[in-house]
This record gives C-alpha cells, structure tokens and sequence, in this order.
C-alpha cells in the first residue's frame, strides 16, 4: 500500500481540522517538528499518523489519504465531534518532584472549543481546599494548559514549590515571584530570587467547571426538579486582577 502525498493529505487535514501549520500538526501527532519536514520532504505520510489524525477529528481515513469518499467517517450521522480531556493527579517524582499522570477522562468539550495545540496539552485536575475562593472553590475540576508554562502575571497556574503542589495566582515583582491565593485568609508568599528556582511550573489553569446542586431546600424536602446537575464553565482568564 503506498503512502498518502504529504502535500494533498495536508491540504485536506487543514479543510477538515483547525490544524492551520505544520508546527500545529507536529504537536498534535506528538512528534518532532523534523519528522513532519522529513515527511514533506519525501511527500510520503506514515499511514499510523493518517489513523491517528482520522480517530482524533473522526475523518474517513480513506478521504484523509486519497481523497475518495467524504470526510466524515460517519456521514449519515449529525457531526459533533468531541475530545475528552485526560484527568490527573500529582504524583512524586525523584528529587522531591511533583509531576502530573494522565488518567481517564472526566469531561469532554467540542473539538471548536480549544485550539489544536492546546487540546494536546489539556488535562483536567481537581481543586482541594479553599485557597483559590471565592473564584475557584473546593472540588471544582481545573483544567490546565500544559503547554502554557510561561508566567504571565495575574494569570493562575499549578505549581510544584518543593514537593508541593500548589494553584495560586502569580505576579512578578523585582526580586522574584509573590504567589497569590485569591482568598484574603490566605497571606501570599513572596519569594526571592534563590526561592524562585525552585518552583516549576506544571501549566497554566485556563478555567474550571464547577457541579452545580439544585437542591436549596432541606434534605428531606420532597425534591421536585429532574435530580439532573448543572455543570458551568469559566475562564479564568476574565478573572478581575486589579487586587494584586
């Protein structure tokens, strides 16, 4: 069976995806950006990376290699397509390091909600304790860009300071870093240069979903709604920062 022209079968991948450049490509597949120009080079795609692409978008495999057929692997279905978003929790590493393992899934978003390259790095975590309230309150489930470990003051990430793990706002001031917890019962930590080599950055917590309860009466109250949850979804990026 030959090889798929890189040049068609990139052509398609874009009309059908949010993939927009090769860059994107590479870090979706989980690959270097040197095999894609490998791949270009000889205008040839590895058939695992055309499986792939077609189970991750749910695109007929056969119309993402040749062109024949239609795109969608499923064309007589409604297309909605969604990605799960891997959940994970810290675990040790060597030298007191904190590191997040991928678990199964706990929510699922439409493919349009998230860029490519964010998709790939975007992992679910859940919030213990009260540190981050009024904002992001106990339980709620986090999700995190991996890929965004560059600090942007006022923004929140998670981070391992020691073996500890960490969610807390951080602004940058002239010898380090401060740590910010957004409730005022929690002092921030302002740390200096020496300290501040000691936090690794884990990812940036781009919003978080929280399981509404409708029951506002007491338990014994006959309960007249559908017994459904409600579940919300919020940018922590809208986030007023103008306290820090």
């Amino acid at each position: 069976m030959n090889s798929p022209s890189f040049e068609d079968f990139f052509h398609r991948l874009c009309q059908a995806t949010d993939i927009e450049n090769q860059s994107q490509l590479a870090h979706v597949l989980g690959v270097g950006r040197a095999a894609i120009s490998l791949a270009k080079q000889k205008n040839a795609v590895p058939w695992k990376w055309v499986f792939t692409l077609s189970e991750a978008y749910n695109l007929n495999s056969t119309w993402l290699a040749s062109g024949n057929g239609t795109p969608s692997a499923h064309p007589d279905q409604v297309q909605t397509s969604w990605i799960g978003i891997p959940h994970a929790e810290g675990i040790e590493q060597e030298d007191d390091r904190l590191d997040l393992k991928k678990g199964a899934p706990r929510c699922a978003f439409s493919l349009q909600t998230f860029s490519a390259q964010t998709r790939a790095d975007l992992i679910s975590l859940e919030m213990t304790g009260p540190s981050m309230e009024p904002e992001i309150k106990d339980m709620d489930l986090l999700l995190i860009d991996r890929n965004s470990r560059q600090i942007r003051p006022g923004l929140i990430y998670i981070l391992d300071l020691c073996g500890r793990l960490l969610i807390r706002r951080v602004d940058v001031n002239l010898r380090g870093l401060t740590l910010v917890c957004d409730n005022p019962a929690f002092p921030p930590m302002v740390l200096g240069a020496e300290d501040t080599q000691k936090v690794h950055v884990l990812g940036q917590v781009i919003g978080f979903i929280r399981q509404c309860n409708r029951r506002l009466w007491p338990p014994d109250t006959p309960d007249f709604t559908t017994g459904e949850n409600d579940i919300s979804f919020s940018n922590s990026e809208d986030v007023p920062k103008s306290h820090l």
